[in-house]
Formats: C-alpha cells, sequence, structure tokens
C-alpha cells in the first residue's frame, strides 16, 4: 500500500457539503437560464429564417472559449468591489447556457407544422399558451441541452469558485474553491 494522505469523516463531509452547494449552485444556474432560454428558443424556432441565423450565432457562442472572458469578470468583481459568492456564479453559466437556447430552438424547428395550428384554433397567442401546448414536442430537446449545460455548469464550476487577479483572491463556497484549499 502507498503512503497517502488518509481522509477522514470530516474530510468527506466537508466535501459533500461543498459539492451540494455546488450542485445548488449548478441547479439554480440551469434553472434561470431556461427560464430565459427556453420561451427565446421556441419563439425563434417557431420562426425558421430566423432559427437560421441564431441557431448559428448560439453554436457559436457555445463553441467560444468562456474561460478567456474570466479575468475581466473577476477585474471588475474586484474593482467593483462586489460580491464573489454572487458574481462568480455567472462565469459557471456563461459558456453552457447555450446549449439550453440552441436545443430549443432546434426542438421548436422540428416541431410539425399541423400540431401548431391547434393552439392559433383555441385562439391562443404565440406567446400565451402554444408554447405550453408544444412543450411535450420539443421537451426531449431541452432535456438534451439543459443536461449538457448542467455537465459543462459543473466543470465550470470548479474554476469559476475560486479565481485571482493579481494578488487578489477571491472565492465561493463549493467544490471548486474547496479543492483549491
Amino acid at each position: 500500500m502507498g503512503t497517502g494522505a488518509i481522509c477522514s469523516l470530516d474530510d468527506l463531509r466537508i466535501a459533500a457539503d461543498n459539492g451540494a452547494l455546488t450542485l445548488l449552485r449548478v441547479a439554480v444556474l440551469i434553472t434561470l437560464a431556461s427560464g430565459i432560454w427556453v420561451p427565446i428558443g421556441v419563439a425563434v424556432g417557431l420562426r425558421p429564417k430566423v432559427a437560421e441565423r441564431v441557431q448559428q450565432i448560439a453554436q457559436f457562442l457555445a463553441a467560444f472559449p468562456a474561460n478567456l472572458l474570466f479575468p475581466v469578470a473577476v477585474f471588475l468583481i474586484v474593482h467593483f468591489e462586489l460580491a464573489p459568492k454572487i458574481w462568480l456564479s455567472p462565469l459557471t453559466i456563461l459558456g453552457t447556457q447555450w446549449y439550453i437556447l440552441f436545443n430549443v430552438i432546434a426542438g421548436a424547428s422540428a416541431f410539425p407544422s399541423d400540431f401548431r395550428e391547434p393552439p392559433r384554433a383555441f385562439g391562443l397567442a404565440p406567446g400565451a399558451g402554444g408554447a405550453k401546448l408544444c412543450f411535450p414536442g420539443f421537451s426531449p430537446y431541452y432535456v438534451t441541452g439543459a443536461i449538457t449545460a448542467a455537465g459543462g455548469a459543473w466543470n465550470a464550476s470548479i474554476v469559476a469558485e475560486a479565481v485571482s487577479w493579481r494578488s487578489e483572491r477571491l472565492g465561493a463556497s463549493g467544490l471548486g474553491a474547496y479543492s483549491r484549499r
């Protein structure tokens, strides 16, 4: 057997608590991003010409390395003396929220036009209830986007929870900050 460090039960509890904080942060951010991007994705996806343009932009943004923006964000947090426990969180979702958007656009675009007619027949405005009736049709696309975004956000949180700018070190509670101790 090797001579590695042995973890105590207290160490495991602390790691689990920090993991739970990161999980909560990721869940809240995915929920917020979904609340923003699902209605926009449906509205865009039901308009084929607009969807074509927006889909390309969303895919580019998803591929853009968001960690390039981390130094700018950290500089702003330090400069304006913002609370790191709050303002480091957007870094977690910055690069992954686009997966929700382009998957919902794809789902709404693939939704059969025959099924788009009942909301109109009932006199529902496009945003008033039509999306609720259409949700079962594009929900598999949303789930795929949300799972992908959650995985990316989980990975990004490990970096985003503990950052530094020059001699200034910022941290938010969570597994990323805990792993850097």
